[in-house]
């Protein structure tokens, strides 16, 4: 296949060979590498090396267990599903791509709900964005094996809405102090929360709705377009992430949910904020903070204290008269609604349920 002249003194080489373009050229799972090796002295009796190769063409074998996928755009579903390849020990990628977004997927018995799942099971949480097209891209499952053959699979799912329209969020201007920039970078979900992952499950995602983080009447809510002007010029617009609610005297900030602080961010006069991972790569942040009662990497339950509402903390006060925080939940750097995961009757059919069901049927196969 090769054949190659060294000059005197060189000792290592690195060479790259092509396998045959049709598969039929080789029968076996495994193709024989000969490198032989001749001086100057002698071509008689050459240095010998021969390395077997393991060779895979097979791709992973995809099956879904979950049948039901119905959700509002912008929504959450959970999907469980199979995959497995009997040609290479471990697989490599493994998720749901939705035009550009990729969203991993989990072994089941490695999040903690039983440890008998099937090592082939895995949970993954996907989201249907604001502006993306399904009819044009649908989603699919995704998984890629150790040599990187890659398997997909598209899988029922309904919308239960309208396509929405498209909404620019360039900024125009940056007439507006950096702590600002900063939070708006911040609300539109500029950096990926899944880039700071180490991969690793850390977190079990717990099987009971959330509660409220932040608790008051509220100014705006999921998927408002925000269009934010000083005088008649419109400096920035964006759709909003989550919910925004007006500011009370001394309102406690609270963990929606059994999570571990991802991080924390300093706004300046406009306070902190804080994420939390909550398991699955979904997250909650919260906003407009003061007095933190926790640090980063700190586990927390739901319901415990996090933090006060911040004071005057001019998040609004550049644009109107008015002191507000805020939340808003996310898979990586996808917002989602948070009013499903509030919802008791929501998460209970469509994440509860499901792996209930799962857990059922898988015992009653084993008796």
């Amino acid at each position: 296949i090769v054949k190659k002249k060294y000059l005197s003194g060189e000792k290592r080489d690195t060479i790259e060979i092509d396998l045959p373009s049709k598969k039929d050229d080789i029968k076996d799972r495994f193709v024989e590498l000969e490198i032989l090796a001749y001086d100057n002295s002698c071509w008689v009796t050459p240095a010998r090396f021969d390395l077997s190769l393991p060779i895979d063409f097979r791709k992973p074998q995809i099956e879904v267990i979950s049948t039901q996928h119905n959700f509002y755009r912008g929504g959450t579903q959970l999907v469980i599903f199979k995959a497995r390849d009997n040609e290479s020990p471990s697989l490599q990628r493994v998720g749901l791509k939705v035009g550009s977004n990729f969203y991993q997927a989990f072994m089941a018995s490695k999040v903690g709900y039983q440890s008998s799942f099937p090592a082939d099971t895995f949970l993954a949480l996907f989201a249907m964005p604001y502006e993306y097209d399904d009819e044009v891209d649908p989603p699919l499952i995704s998984v890629d094996d150790e040599v990187l053959n890659n398997s997909k699979l598209s899988f029922y799912y309904k919308l239960k809405d309208v396509r929405s329209v498209n909404r620019s969020t360039d900024l125009k201007t940056s007439e507006l102090p950096k702590e600002f920039l900063a939070l708006l970078d911040f609300f539109k979900l500029s950096t990926s929360y899944c880039e700071k992952n180490s991969g690793a499950q850390q977190v079990q995602f717990g099987l009971e709705n959330f509660q409220r983080p932040i608790v008051g009447p509220e100014r705006m809510s999921f998927g408002d377009i925000r269009n934010g002007k000083y005088g008649d010029q419109i400096l920035f617009s964006y759709r909003y992430p989550g919910v925004e609610v007006l500011y009370q005297t001394d309102q406690v900030a609270v963990a929606p949910a059994n999570g571990r602080v991802h991080s924390i961010l300093d706004f300046g006069q406009f306070g902190y904020a804080l994420i939390i991972d909550h398991g699955l790569n979904l997250f909650s942040s919260m906003y407009g903070l003061d007095q933190l009662s926790v640090e980063s990497g700190n586990l927390v339950s739901k319901g415990d204290r996090l933090a006060v509402t911040k004071k005057n903390n001019k998040i609004n006060s550049i644009l109107e008269n008015a002191y507000s925080s805020g939340y808003f939940f996310s898979l990586c750097n996808t917002p989602v609604r948070p009013s499903e995961f509030l919802d008791p009757t929501w998460f209970n059919e469509h994440i509860r349920k499901k792996i209930q069901q799962f857990s059922s049927n898988l015992q009653d196969i084993q008796n």
